[in-house]
Protein backbone atom coordinates (compact mmCIF):
# COMPACT_ATOMS: atom_id res chain seq x y z
CA UNK A 1 0.00 0.00 0.00
CA UNK A 2 1.30 3.43 -0.94
CA UNK A 3 0.36 6.58 0.99
CA UNK A 4 1.24 9.92 -0.59
CA UNK A 5 1.32 12.94 1.72
CA UNK A 6 1.33 16.41 0.19
CA UNK A 7 3.74 18.69 2.04
CA UNK A 8 4.28 22.39 1.51
CA UNK A 9 7.16 24.70 2.28
CA UNK A 10 5.97 27.84 4.08
CA UNK A 11 7.63 30.78 5.82
CA UNK A 12 8.28 30.20 9.49
CA UNK A 13 5.27 31.62 11.33
CA UNK A 14 7.57 33.09 13.97
CA UNK A 15 9.70 34.89 11.40
CA UNK A 16 9.14 38.21 9.69
CA UNK A 17 7.47 38.01 6.27
CA UNK A 18 7.53 40.59 3.48
CA UNK A 19 6.03 40.90 0.05
CA UNK A 20 8.03 41.57 -3.11
CA UNK A 21 6.59 44.87 -4.38
CA UNK A 22 7.43 44.14 -8.02
CA UNK A 23 5.79 40.68 -8.20
CA UNK A 24 3.20 40.95 -5.45
CA UNK A 25 4.38 37.58 -4.11
CA UNK A 26 5.94 36.57 -0.85
CA UNK A 27 9.68 37.31 -0.62
CA UNK A 28 10.83 33.76 0.17
CA UNK A 29 14.35 34.95 0.98
CA UNK A 30 12.96 37.20 3.71
CA UNK A 31 12.27 34.41 6.24
CA UNK A 32 13.22 30.86 7.12
CA UNK A 33 11.35 28.15 5.24
CA UNK A 34 9.81 25.25 7.15
CA UNK A 35 7.44 22.35 6.49
CA UNK A 36 3.86 23.48 7.00
CA UNK A 37 2.71 22.56 10.51
CA UNK A 38 -0.57 21.03 9.32
CA UNK A 39 1.23 18.98 6.65
CA UNK A 40 3.68 17.74 9.27
CA UNK A 41 0.71 16.48 11.31
CA UNK A 42 -0.69 14.74 8.20
CA UNK A 43 2.68 13.06 7.69
CA UNK A 44 2.69 11.90 11.31
CA UNK A 45 -0.74 10.30 10.79
CA UNK A 46 0.52 8.48 7.69
CA UNK A 47 3.56 7.25 9.61
CA UNK A 48 1.38 5.98 12.46
CA UNK A 49 -0.72 4.08 9.95
CA UNK A 50 2.49 2.70 8.41
CA UNK A 51 3.64 1.40 11.81
CA UNK A 52 0.33 -0.28 12.53
CA UNK A 53 -0.50 -1.72 9.11
CA UNK A 54 2.59 -1.52 6.93
CA UNK A 55 2.69 0.90 4.02
CA UNK A 56 5.06 2.95 1.91
CA UNK A 57 4.90 6.67 2.74
CA UNK A 58 5.85 9.14 0.00
CA UNK A 59 6.16 12.90 0.60
CA UNK A 60 5.21 15.01 -2.43
CA UNK A 61 5.77 18.73 -2.86
CA UNK A 62 5.65 21.36 -5.58
CA UNK A 63 7.89 24.38 -5.30
CA UNK A 64 11.22 26.03 -6.01
CA UNK A 65 14.57 24.32 -5.48
CA UNK A 66 14.54 25.45 -1.85
CA UNK A 67 11.49 23.22 -1.19
CA UNK A 68 13.90 20.27 -1.07
CA UNK A 69 14.49 21.30 2.56
CA UNK A 70 10.86 20.39 3.25
CA UNK A 71 11.31 16.97 1.65
CA UNK A 72 14.48 16.32 3.64
CA UNK A 73 12.52 17.08 6.83
CA UNK A 74 9.76 14.65 5.71
CA UNK A 75 12.39 11.96 5.10
CA UNK A 76 13.96 12.66 8.49
CA UNK A 77 10.55 12.22 10.12
CA UNK A 78 10.23 8.78 8.51
CA UNK A 79 8.85 9.05 4.97
CA UNK A 80 10.24 6.27 2.76
CA UNK A 81 10.76 8.48 -0.27
CA UNK A 82 10.07 11.96 -1.62
CA UNK A 83 9.14 13.53 -4.93
CA UNK A 84 9.74 17.18 -5.84
CA UNK A 85 7.73 18.77 -8.67
CA UNK A 86 9.87 21.73 -9.71
CA UNK A 87 9.07 23.98 -12.66
CA UNK A 88 9.75 27.72 -12.79
CA UNK A 89 6.59 28.15 -14.89
CA UNK A 90 4.56 27.19 -11.81
CA UNK A 91 5.82 30.12 -9.71
CA UNK A 92 2.71 31.89 -8.43
CA UNK A 93 0.43 29.08 -9.66
CA UNK A 94 -3.15 29.12 -8.44
CA UNK A 95 -4.80 26.18 -6.70
CA UNK A 96 -6.09 24.61 -9.94
CA UNK A 97 -2.69 24.77 -11.66
CA UNK A 98 -1.01 23.37 -8.56
CA UNK A 99 -3.52 20.51 -8.30
CA UNK A 100 -3.07 19.68 -11.99
CA UNK A 101 0.72 19.61 -11.67
CA UNK A 102 0.62 17.42 -8.55
CA UNK A 103 -1.85 15.04 -10.22
CA UNK A 104 0.64 14.58 -13.07
CA UNK A 105 3.53 13.77 -10.71
CA UNK A 106 5.31 10.60 -11.79
CA UNK A 107 4.66 8.17 -8.97
CA UNK A 108 5.52 4.52 -9.46
CA UNK A 109 2.66 2.16 -8.79
CA UNK A 110 -0.86 2.87 -7.63
CA UNK A 111 -1.55 5.21 -4.72
CA UNK A 112 -3.93 3.70 -2.19
CA UNK A 113 -4.28 6.76 0.03
CA UNK A 114 -3.46 10.38 -0.81
CA UNK A 115 -3.37 12.70 2.23
CA UNK A 116 -3.63 16.46 1.95
CA UNK A 117 -4.31 18.98 4.70
CA UNK A 118 -7.40 21.18 4.45
CA UNK A 119 -5.27 24.32 4.49
CA UNK A 120 -1.95 25.71 5.64
CA UNK A 121 -0.86 27.80 8.58
CA UNK A 122 -1.03 30.80 6.26
CA UNK A 123 -4.58 30.11 5.08
CA UNK A 124 -7.67 29.32 7.04
CA UNK A 125 -8.85 25.78 6.39
CA UNK A 126 -12.14 25.79 4.56
CA UNK A 127 -14.31 22.68 4.50
CA UNK A 128 -14.94 21.26 1.07
CA UNK A 129 -18.43 19.90 0.55
CA UNK A 130 -19.35 17.92 -2.53
CA UNK A 131 -22.80 16.95 -3.64
CA UNK A 132 -23.18 13.20 -4.26
CA UNK A 133 -23.65 13.90 -7.97
CA UNK A 134 -20.34 15.79 -8.28
CA UNK A 135 -17.98 14.02 -10.70
CA UNK A 136 -14.32 13.98 -9.74
CA UNK A 137 -12.01 12.99 -12.61
CA UNK A 138 -9.97 9.88 -11.91
CA UNK A 139 -11.84 9.00 -8.71
CA UNK A 140 -14.42 6.39 -7.90
CA UNK A 141 -16.61 5.77 -4.92
CA UNK A 142 -19.01 7.96 -2.94
CA UNK A 143 -19.12 11.54 -4.20
CA UNK A 144 -17.26 10.81 -7.42
CA UNK A 145 -20.24 10.14 -9.62
CA UNK A 146 -18.89 6.62 -10.34
CA UNK A 147 -19.15 3.33 -8.52
CA UNK A 148 -16.17 1.91 -6.69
Amino acid sequence: MKIVVLVKQVPDTWGERRMDASSGRLDRAGSDAVIDEIDERALEIALRYQEAHGAEVVALTLGPASASVTLRKALALGADSALHVQDDRLAGADIAQTARALALARLTGPVALPIAAAGTVRTRPRPVRMRPSTKVPGCSGPGSGRSA
